[in-house]
């Protein structure tokens, strides 16, 4: 289920990527891709590949939950789906984030929506919105001022028109567990 409502769900085991532009980048894992579509339309909603099996997930900290995900997000909006399929496809989208963010395939666990997006004062288009989690520390963004917890992925917006990254953030971002009892 998506915010209530339930949705296809499409596995694909035993996924992995490679890339003929970029031959020394390589799959790091065999992986579960999990594609949602709309029961009603058939578009797609969501991808999403499972944390790689045999690799420990992050003990003290989660995903956000929606509310505290659109909160660290602010002023990007999420608007709704798109009516018109993507110009690019998820792969070619992918590409352009290996382009930029060095190597993408090193991410443990890979997002991705095709969404109305918006920011600030632009007006609100379709792109694709790629999450990488579980990524080493990338250099372009210098010394590390942060917590682990919270550089461990890249957001990267693709302008599907243009073929190239728009924007990149850390947000959302993991958020600590409490493990104290009160």
């Amino acid at each position: 289920m998506i915010n209530g409502h339930e949705v296809w769900r499409v596995t694909v085991p035993d996924w992995f990527v490679t890339f003929d532009e970029f031959p020394d980048a390589k799959d790091q894992y065999r992986r579960t891709l999990d594609i949602f579509l709309d029961p009603e339309t058939g578009k797609f909603l969501k991808l999403k590949t499972r944390w790689p099996e045999g690799v420990p997930e992050p003990q003290d900290t989660v995903a956000p939950d929606a509310a505290t995900a659109e909160y660290q997000l602010l002023p990007d909006k999420y608007l709704g789906i798109p009516s018109e399929p993507p110009p690019i496809t998820f792969m070619e989208a992918l590409k352009v984030c290996n382009t930029w963010a060095g190597d993408a395939l090193h991410a443990k666990q890979i997002e991705a929506v095709w969404v109305l997006w918006s920011t600030m004062d632009r007006d609100p288009r379709p792109m694709w919105i790629i999450t990488l989690w579980g990524i080493p520390p990338i250099p372009a963004f210098g010394p590390r001022e942060f917590p682990d917890y919270m550089t461990e992925n890249l957001r990267i917006i693709v302008d599907p028109e243009k073929k190239q990254w728009l924007q990149a953030t850390q947000r959302p971002f993991r958020v600590k567990v409490s493990t104290e009892r009160p």
